[in-house]
């Protein structure tokens, strides 16, 4: 092992010398680019290029004969996420599930279907996974959480429908995490991504995680509206409607503990966490009251039960943010 010492250099920096050998080993020369990696623990690791890695286009060919729509749907859905880049799907009895496929196909983020026969479709992937920031699909999807959240207030407002207010929002989160999900993938097995984006393997850990979370609030989000429109017929004395504006009070201490937990991630920020931690306790400590007395309407009790479960996974996001 070699040794260099320190040199300062201007009023701020610090220089140290490279081994000769290991110069001439890469074909270095004045004005090239070295890369360096920080580790957490301390490693600096020193690399001469960004090596360029020849990018094999894969195919998967998925045979749908005796399967059903879901079978299917994951099945394509997996291809994806592990960045296959011409999908082939087969089957004798394709005609009559070729609508559901293609729905499948559309709900993924520049998957295109090329080629359709009576057994056969192939579906090509036109994304440049080069040039995706994983960042800002995250922020996109809490984006698009939030005005789930604004939505479903409004829609108990207004006495609208939930297919009519949710059901292109819940497709965009789809769509949107599944993305995330395939790019995470991407950086994990491509160290030039990570490089060129100055990331951190633990970094897109983290974010699967957080994506994964935000999905399961979407969903909990849309559970809770349809419970809501569900209980539109039962809720009619004033002790039953009390009870709603009490669920959608604890609904709105919720989100505002989800906008300060992403608020926690964004910004690194743990002592944002450790205060989110005291708030899910109090707001804990109030739905387990509340669902010890007594049921008003048919709803209720699972309404309680899909709000703690949306307090969990909040609690999770700001947990990665103190971790």
């Amino acid at each position: 092992m070699e040794y260099r010492k320190m040199i300062k250099f201007g009023n701020s920096s610090f220089v140290i010398s490279l081994p000769k050998d290991w110069i001439d080993q890469h074909n270095l020369k004045k004005g090239d680019p070295v890369y360096l990696d920080m580790s957490n623990n301390g490693e600096i690791l020193l690399t001469p290029k960004l090596t360029e890695i020849k990018k094999e286009k894969k195919s998967i060919t998925i045979d749908i004969n005796n399967k059903d729509i879901f079978h299917i749907q994951r099945e394509i859905t997996a291809a994806y996420i592990n960045n296959y880049h011409n999908i082939v799907i087969t089957g004798d009895d394709l005609s009559e599930k070729s609508l559901g496929i293609r729905d499948i196909i559309n709900n993924l983020v520049a998957l295109e279907i090329m080629e359709q026969t009576s057994k056969r479709i192939t579906a090509k992937d036109f994304l440049d996974m080069d040039n995706i920031s994983i960042t800002n699909i995250v922020r996109k999807v809490d984006m698009i959480l939030r005005s789930m959240m604004y939505d479903l207030k409004t829609m108990h407002e207004e006495g609208k429908k939930v297919d009519e207010v949710f059901n292109s929002r819940d497709r965009d989160i789809n769509r949107l995490t599944f993305l995330a999900l395939r790019t995470i993938r991407y950086g994990i097995d491509d160290t030039n991504f990570i490089k060129k984006n100055k990331l951190m393997p633990h970094y897109l850990l983290e974010l699967y995680d957080i994506v994964k979370l935000v999905e399961k609030i979407g969903d909990e989000v849309k559970r809770i509206a349809r419970l809501v429109e569900k209980s539109r017929e039962d809720v009619k004395t004033e002790k039953q409607k009390e009870a709603v504006r009490k669920i959608f009070e604890l609904f709105t201490q919720i989100e505002n503990v989800y906008v300060n937990a992403m608020k926690s991630y964004y910004k690194k920020d743990r002592s944002i966490a450790f205060e989110i931690a005291k708030k899910r306790s109090m707001i804990k400590n109030k739905i387990e009251d509340w669902e010890d007395q007594e049921t008003v309407f048919k709803q209720q009790q699972l309404l309680m039960q899909r709000l703690q479960m949306m307090l969990t996974y909040v609690h999770d996001i700001s947990r990665i943010s103190y971790q």
